[in-house]
């Protein structure tokens, strides 16, 4: 793990591990998770796992090829993590220009990405019970 990520940890409560779901998606979150386990104690031992979500997908709504990975993402991470993991099957952050040509936060630059990332944080939400900002 990157330092900065383990000073990112250190003084969070939560994480939330964005993921390509891809072949690679599959390997390395099982990794991820386990070399968390292993410094948590230690470290980090507050933070909790909110969950996976897909990043970089072909659109809002994840593909069949998308699901697939998913799935195998929940089961080998949960074997990983030694409990349920959530996967936030009805969330993902699509591959977008918008997010990749933004010179600072796309969320700033783009009514659209905007209303992504805003789905995105009312589920993040609703793991905390908390309720959605009003509009």
């Amino acid at each position: 793990m990157a330092l900065s990520l383990i000073n990112a940890l250190c003084t969070s409560t939560h994480f939330i591990i964005p993921a390509v779901f891809d072949r690679l998606g599959v390997q390395t979150i099982p990794f991820f998770l386990k070399k968390f386990k292993q410094l948590q104690a230690a470290l980090f031992p507050h933070s909790k796992l909110l969950g996976v979500i897909a990043n970089r997908t072909r659109g809002s709504k994840l593909t069949p090829s998308e699901m697939e990975v998913m799935q195998r993402i929940k089961q080998q991470g949960t074997d990983a993590w030694g409990e349920m993991i959530d996967t936030f099957d009805c969330q993902s952050i699509p591959n977008h220009v918008a997010i990749s040509a933004s010179e600072g936060p796309a969320y700033m630059d783009s009514p659209e990405i905007r209303q992504i990332f805003d789905e995105v944080g009312t589920a993040f939400l609703a793991k905390f019970g908390v309720p959605p900002p009003a509009v």
